[in-house]
């Protein structure tokens, strides 16, 4: 019945039905956000979910938006599409996720993500797919979604500071350890 009624709101255009639509066949349900558990509601459906979202951001949803650029980071592995549908989201500075989302990029770098996940470069689409990484611009990101009390974006957020912290005090041992060493 609410998939129903989600159906009618979108195909009269609202926004965010076609968002909510969109995710229902991304994920093929609904998540309960107390338990993790999806409610399936339909088959997974990815050209759909695409389609839903792009209409949506067609109509400047920055949360359709941002879903695209999932569906390229994680579908399609076109990584520089996707990093564009998340800066596109990240426009006006309301849309958390897509920060996160862009944080996490920088974070990690696209080089990076390649040779831990085991993506060649057959397994993505042409064009460059490098975004080097940067630690200080994926803080900034993390910390403007954390602005918006967005909680993914706040544990994401110290746990790069903790490994930052603790890098540079392992930096700090081996500096002291080698000035024991000099004199």
């Amino acid at each position: 019945m609410a998939l129903e009624f989600i159906r009618q709101s979108a195909q009269s255009g609202n926004q965010e039905a076609l968002t909510e639509l969109g995710h229902i066949y991304e994920t093929g349900g609904i998540r309960d956000f107390r338990t993790g558990k999806i409610h399936k509601l339909t088959n997974v459906r990815i050209e759909k979910a695409r389609e839903l979202f792009k209409e949506a951001a067609d109509q400047d949803c920055r949360l359709a938006q941002n879903y695209l650029g999932c569906l390229f980071f994680n579908h399609d592995k076109d990584f520089m599409s996707a990093i564009k549908h998340f800066k596109q989201a990240a426009q006006g500075g309301k849309c958390a996720q897509a920060f996160n989302n862009l944080g996490i990029c920088y974070e990690v770098g696209l080089e990076e993500y390649n040779l831990t996940n085991n993506v060649s470069s057959n397994d993505v689409s042409e064009g460059p797919q490098q975004l080097h990484r940067d630690i200080n611009k994926a803080a900034d990101l993390y910390l403007q979604a954390a602005h918006q009390s967005y909680v993914p974006a706040m544990v994401n957020l110290a746990t790069l500071l903790f490994k930052s912290a603790k890098k540079l005090q392992t930096i700090d041992i081996w500096r002291q350890e080698a000035q024991t060493r000099v004199t």
